[in-house]
């Protein structure tokens, strides 16, 4: 008994079997359909792959761009370079033009302050050191307050602490000349030009009335 149902139920199935295939043959529609689907898993198949392969090689480039070190290089901003003017182990050289006389100041930053010497018109030289923004000449070591060793100069000018400060906090006009970027600055009576090459300032040139100030960082 239960071989027969057994029977009965293949016979079934390949009634249904053939029921089908003459549809297929009898009918375009059917064909048509049959091979969308087949096309549609196909493409389906195709798709995954190409994806997942996309998937690992752009994992694989993140991962190696992630783990590779950078050689671009970082432009500085102009604050940047105006800040690097007041560190220590620079030195500054000021020459100082006023009419038919010069005079000039050589000094260095130090922890005690500013360390360095004025030579006047009639070239006498003196040791002096600005700190508290108070100057002192030295005298066989010395210090000697005398806030008038530099004359009728500008003080707010020869302290490059202050002069740098001037200059962070106004705005000036930027200008492009060969090799060069210059910055202008026009304050009240002082006009400012400060010289940049190479993401270095080369000078700063400063003139007050008839006084012209040049300003070499080393």
């Amino acid at each position: 008994m239960e071989k027969h149902n057994k029977d009965d139920e293949n016979d079934k199935k390949i009634s249904k079997f053939q029921t089908f295939k003459e549809l297929y043959k009898q009918s375009p529609a059917m064909k048509a359909l049959i091979k969308l689907f087949l096309y549609f898993i196909f493409f389906s198949i195709i798709i995954s792959v190409v994806a997942m392969s996309g998937s690992n090689t752009n994992d694989s480039n993140n991962e190696q761009l992630e783990n590779k070190p950078t050689s671009e290089r970082v432009e500085k901003s102009y604050r940047d370079i105006l800040n690097e003017v007041i560190l220590k182990n620079n030195k500054y050289n000021y020459e100082i033009i006023n009419g038919e006389e010069k005079s000039i100041i050589n000094y260095s930053l130090e922890e005690s302050g500013i360390s360095g010497f004025y030579e006047n018109a009639n070239s006498i030289i003196k040791k002096f050191i600005i700190k508290d923004d108070n100057v002192y000449e030295v005298v066989l070591k010395e210090e000697r307050e005398n806030n008038s060793l530099f004359e009728e100069l500008n003080l707010n000018i020869i302290n490059i602490y202050r002069l740098i400060d001037l200059i962070l906090n106004n705005k000036g006009i930027k200008m492009l000349e060969n090799d060069y970027i210059i910055y202008k600055y026009s304050l009240n009576n002082l006009e400012i030009n400060v010289n940049v090459k190479a993401e270095k300032i080369e000078n700063i040139d400063v003139l007050e009335n008839n006084i012209h100030y040049f300003i070499k960082v080393e």
